[in-house]
C-alpha cells in the first residue's frame, strides 16, 4: 500500500497550489489565504440555491454579467460565456493526476475545515461526489436561461471610491448600446 505524504502546513498551500497550475495562473485564479475553508465551503454550496462569492477560492470572474431583454423576459446574455474563458482553458491544462495527487495530499485540511463550517462527522469527499454527480446530470440548456434581477432600493455600497449606486449591463435583442452605469457594478 502507498503511503500518503504529509498534509502541507497551511502556509505551504500556494506553493502547492502554483505547483499544480504554475505560479502566474494560481496568483491569478486563486485566492490561497484560507484556501481550505474556501474549497470546503464552496464544495458544500455548490447545488445549492446560494453560494457566497466571498468564500470562494478563485477570484470573482472579470467583466460585467451582462442581460438581454427577450420576448418572454430578461435571459443572460450569450457574451457572458467569454468572460470564463480564461479559467475553463486553465481547467484543460490541469494534469488530471497531479490534481488528485494534491487533493489526497491536501484532504486532512479540507476535511478539518468541512469540520471547523459546522458539519461534524460528514465526510468532505462524500460532499465532493454528490457533486461530481449532480455536474454529470447538469443537461446543457437549450437556450439562454431567464434571470430575474433583484430589486434594489436606495443608494448600494461600492467598493470603488465615490460610486455609490450601479447595475447590471442590459443589453436588449435589438443590439442597443448597453446601458451602464459609471461604476464596475457585478465584477
Amino acid at each position: 500500500m502507498e503511503v500518503a505524504a504529509q498534509p502541507p502546513e497551511a502556509h505551504e498551500i500556494p506553493d502547492a497550489l502554483a505547483g499544480l497550475l504554475g505560479t502566474k495562473a494560481a496568483a491569478g485564479f486563486l485566492q490561497a489565504d484560507s484556501f481550505p475553508r474556501r474549497f470546503a465551503a464552496t464544495v458544500d454550496s455548490l447545488g445549492r440555491e446560494h453560494s457566497p462569492t466571498m468564500l470562494w477560492p478563485v477570484f470573482k470572474t472579470p467583466g460585467r454579467f451582462l442581460v438581454e431583454e427577450r420576448e418572454g423576459g430578461t435571459v443572460i446574455a450569450p457574451e457572458n460565456a467569454a468572460r470564463y474563458t480564461p479559467l475553463v482553458l486553465l481547467a484543460g491544462t490541469i494534469d488530471v493526476a497531479a490534481a488528485v495527487q494534491a487533493y489526497r495530499r491536501m484532504y486532512p485540511l479540507l476535511q478539518q475545515a468541512y469540520r471547523e463550517l459546522g458539519f461534524g462527522d460528514r465526510y468532505l469527499n462524500d460532499r465532493v461526489v454528490e457533486v461530481i454527480d449532480r455536474l454529470l446530470r447538469t443537461p446543457d440548456a437549450p437556450e439562454a436561461p431567464r434571470v430575474e434581477l433583484p430589486v434594489i432600493r436606495g443608494p448600494v455600497p461600492s467598493p470603488e471610491p465615490g460610486c455609490a449606486t450601479g447595475s447590471p449591463t442590459r443589453r436588449s435583442s435589438r443590439s442597443t448600446p448597453a446601458r451602464r452605469s459609471s461604476c464596475a457594478w457585478g465584477r
